[in-house]
């Protein structure tokens, strides 16, 4: 019987390296374009209150997107934004399939805990991993 340890290291690929973000222009029912977005990002660029922006249009979640470790987003282009921003900083416009986005980073702390489902998302990215790397590496013989 095979026993595998999926625990995860505090740093590496799979580390709790989090970000705690705020996400915005994602306007629900309304007809936003990508110069919608640009205004609102030009003004928080000119001290506009990005509280503000999340409240508006995202009334729901006010943005919080929570604390969230590399690899747990499904959108690529919202997680590398925000893990390559500087606290405080926003991100351009970033548009995807469910809308326009503008990210800030609140904070950083990469002791942060994970979340339960951020902690089984990682486990599960990691048990995947071990399996290719264990496949790629295995020699099957089959007996005659």
């Amino acid at each position: 019987m095979l026993q595998l340890d999926v625990r995860l290291p505090a740093s590496g690929p799979y580390g709790r390296g989090t970000t705690q973000a705020l996400l915005i222009v994602r306007a629900y029912g309304l007809d936003t374009t990508d110069e919608d977005a640009q205004a609102v990002l030009d003004q928080l660029k000119s001290g506009a209150d990005f509280n503000d922006f999340a409240a508006l249009y995202d009334p729901n979640t006010r943005g919080e997107l929570g604390w969230f470790p590399k690899g747990y987003l499904l959108e690529p282009k919202i997680e590398e934004a925000a893990f390559s921003l500087q606290v405080g900083e926003y991100s351009d416009v970033i548009q995807t399939n469910a809308g326009f986005h503008i990210i800030k980073v609140l904070e950083r702390d990469a002791e942060h805990p994970l979340s339960p489902d951020a902690y089984l998302a990682m486990q599960e990215i990691a048990l995947k991993d071990w399996v290719s790397q264990q496949r790629a590496e295995a020699t099957i013989v089959l007996a005659p």
